[in-house]
């Protein structure tokens, strides 16, 4: 916002990270007070919230982001009853007074990618299954997965 121009969303998601279809801003515009909220996968969530691809509106932005690593020493009894990454993250986000908005996995179709070689010595991208969610729909414009023979 410093160069005069406003966001409506910021987008927090991990190097490794494929899309396997689009990301369509204008739907999650048209919740809501989206502006107050985070969107995150509904599906692989640990107990919290799935840390893998976030999509924050400006005003969640703002109150999460701004400060998350200064703010992450804060001393609060819920967040000390973390226990890992994705339930620290939904006790940080609510301890912010900003919305957690789970979305099926089709609104925000991301999964851990890693390169393998074939056979030949030719690498390929393919999808981590301990991490690849279930319900993405099937054909145009999402990309069926190609999973990983490990995971």
């Amino acid at each position: 916002q410093r160069s005069g121009a406003n966001y409506d969303f910021v987008l927090v998601t991990r190097d490794d990270d494929f899309w396997l279809g689009p990301l369509d801003l204008n739907a999650f515009k048209a919740e809501a007070n989206s502006s107050f909220k985070v969107f995150s996968k509904d599906c692989k969530t640990w107990s919290g919230m799935n840390d893998k691809t976030l999509l924050f509106g400006h005003n969640a932005a703002k109150g999460v982001l701004l400060r998350l690593y200064s703010d992450f020493w804060t001393m609060d009894d819920e967040l000390e009853k973390s226990y890992n990454a994705e339930s620290f993250l939904q006790r940080f986000v609510k301890l912010k007074g900003v919305v957690s908005a789970p979305v099926p996995f089709a609104r925000l179709p991301t999964c851990d990618s890693t390169f393998v070689r074939n056979a030949d010595g030719a690498a390929r991208l393919c999808q981590k299954s301990f991490y690849l969610c279930d319900g993405l729909p099937e054909g145009s414009p999402f990309d069926k997965p190609d999973v990983c023979p490990f995971n």
